[in-house]
C-alpha cells in the first residue's frame, strides 16, 4: 500500500493494519507467542492490550503495547519516560507501568508491516490493574492521590537520569513562546485581541512566578504532566498511575495543577474540599509552602493555556473545535486571576 492509501483510512481501518504491526513487534519478546490483542486507543499513538496464555509466559499475563505514530514520536522524550519508569519500579513501591525489555534487552523495538507505510517504534509495558473513580472521587481518595504525587516528586528530586538528551520540557516557552498560538507574539485568529491580552497578562505573571521559584531540584524535575482522573487508578487503598507519555522536566506545581484543573472543571461544587484533600495528602509526604500553594492557580492557568494551545494547533478539525470550549473555560479562570493580581 502507498502512504496516501494508508492516510485515507479511518481510525478503525488503520488500527486493523496496525494489529499486524503489533504482532510483528511482539516477535521481539520471549514468551509472547500465543496472545490476544485488543485495541484500547488509536488517536495519536495506538495502544493494544496484550493478553497472554498461561502456557506462554509465567511472569505476568497482561501487557500494553504502545505503537508510536511517527509524526508524534520523539526518541529523546520516550527514552526519558522509559528510563524513569524503570527506575520507579526498581527504587520505589509506587505502581506504574513497567517497561518490558525485548529479547536483546532494549526497552524500545522497531516493527513494520507490509501494509503500513513506515516502521514504527514500539514499547511494551506490564499492565496496571485498577479502577477509575471519576465523579465518585472522595476527599479520602484525593488524599491518597496527593500522597502518591508527593512520592513521585520525592523520587524525581533525587533521580539522576541517564546521560543524553533531556526530552521534553514543560516550560514557559512551550506554552507561550514563539510558535505558540496562545503566545503574546502570535497573530493566530484562535484568540480575539481581548482574549490575547488576558493570556499575555497571565503569561507575564507566570514568567515572574517561575523566576521566583528558580529551577532547583526541590521545585523542578521530572513530572508526569497529565495526572487527570483517567491516569490515576485505585486498587484497594492504593493509588497507581499510568500514561507517562507526557512526562518531562517541569515544575512540581504543574502536576498538582493538572489534577486541580480537572476537579474545578468536572466537580466544581466539591472542588475546594477535594483540592484541600489533595494538598493535605501531599504535605503528609513532602513539604509544600503556603507561598507555593498560592502560586498553584497560575499553574492551573498554564494547564488551561496548554490545552487551548494543543487543541488549537491540531490539524484535526474535530479536535480543534474543542479549543473553543476550553478557551471559554480558560478565559473565565484567567480573567479572575488577572483581576486578583492587580
Amino acid at each position: 500500500m502507498t502512504m496516501q492509501a494508508y492516510t485515507r483510512l479511518t481510525s478503525t481501518g488503520g488500527a486493523r493494519r496496525l494489529r499486524r504491526l503489533a504482532e510483528a513487534a511482539l516477535d521481539h519478546y520471549d514468551g509472547l507467542d500465543d496472545v490476544q490483542l485488543t485495541l484500547l486507543s488509536n488517536t495519536e499513538h495506538a495502544l493494544f492490550r496484550v493478553d497472554v496464555s498461561s502456557a506462554s509466559r509465567t511472569d505476568g499475563r497482561r501487557f500494553v503495547l504502545r505503537i508510536y505514530h511517527p509524526d508524534a514520536y520523539d526518541a529523546a522524550s520516550v527514552a526519558v519516560e522509559l528510563a524513569w519508569l524503570a527506575a520507579l519500579c526498581r527504587e520505589t513501591e509506587l505502581v506504574v507501568p513497567e517497561p518490558v525489555p525485548a529479547r536483546d534487552g532494549a526497552l524500545r523495538v522497531s516493527a513494520e508491516a507490509a501494509d503500513v507505510p513506515e516502521p514504527r517504534a514500539c514499547a511494551l509495558f506490564r499492565w496496571v490493574d485498577g479502577r477509575r473513580l471519576k465523579a465518585r472521587l472522595s476527599a479520602r481518595a484525593l488524599e491518597r492521590v496527593g500522597r502518591f504525587v508527593a512520592k513521585l516528586h520525592r523520587h524525581a528530586e533525587q533521580y539522576i537520569p541517564p546521560t543524553g538528551p533531556s526530552g521534553q520540557s514543560w516550560s514557559w516557552e512551550r506554552v507561550f513562546g514563539d510558535g505558540s498560538v496562545v503566545g503574546p507574539a502570535s497573530t493566530d485568529p484562535l484568540l480575539a485581541p481581548e482574549q490575547r491580552a488576558v493570556f499575555t497578562a497571565v503569561a507575564e505573571l507566570l514568567r515572574d512566578a517561575m523566576e521566583e521559584l528558580g529551577a532547583a531540584p526541590d521545585v523542578f524535575g521530572l513530572i508526569h504532566a497529565d495526572l487527570h482522573s483517567s491516569n490515576y487508578l485505585f486498587h484497594g487503598k492504593e493509588v497507581r498511575a499510568i500514561d507517562f507519555e507526557d512526562c518531562g522536566r517541569g515544575y512540581y506545581l504543574y502536576d498538582l495543577a493538572v489534577t486541580i484543573d480537572e476537579l474545578e472543571a468536572e466537580l466544581a461544587d466539591r472542588a475546594p474540599e477535594l483540592r484541600a484533600a489533595l494538598l493535605r495528602g501531599y504535605r503528609e509526604v513532602r513539604p509544600l509552602s503556603e507561598r507555593h500553594e498560592a502560586l498553584l492557580d497560575l499553574f492551573v492557568a498554564m494547564r488551561l493555556a496548554e490545552l487551548v494551545r494543543w487543541y488549537g494547533s491540531t490539524d484535526n478539525a474535530a479536535l480543534r473545535v474543542t479549543a473553543g470550549t476550553l478557551l471559554a473555560q480558560a478565559m473565565h479562570q484567567m480573567t479572575k486571576l488577572v483581576s486578583s493580581s492587580k
